[in-house]
């Protein structure tokens, strides 16, 4: 089954997950989940599904903004390189929170 892998600042956790059995994810998963990261698909070979990225602390949090992103074309500089700011600022609330 495909894996998803969040990243934290507590380390790398990896879950496995069936396709369509997202409440299975959220039993096992008991942290807190602060957005999530769609990769533009450029980055992947054509006739393969693109990869997103999970961004998550084992910790429990309460007060937090999450985000959703979908990245734009790596050629169009101006608005991946916005993309990537935004990323980096979201970042630092999100380590505020923790």
């Amino acid at each position: 089954s495909p894996q998803i892998t969040l990243v934290s600042s507590q380390g790398i956790i990896s879950i496995s997950l069936r396709v369509c059995l997202i409440n299975e994810f959220k039993n096992q998963f008991n942290g807190t989940l602060f957005g999530l990261i769609v990769l533009p698909q450029e980055l992947f070979q054509e006739g393969f599904v693109g990869k997103s990225l999970l961004i998550g602390s084992s910790k429990k949090v309460n007060n937090f903004e999450m985000m959703a992103i979908q990245m734009p074309n790596i050629n169009n500089k101006e608005k991946f390189y916005q993309s990537l700011d935004e990323i980096q600022e979201w970042i630092k609330k999100i380590k505020e929170s923790i």
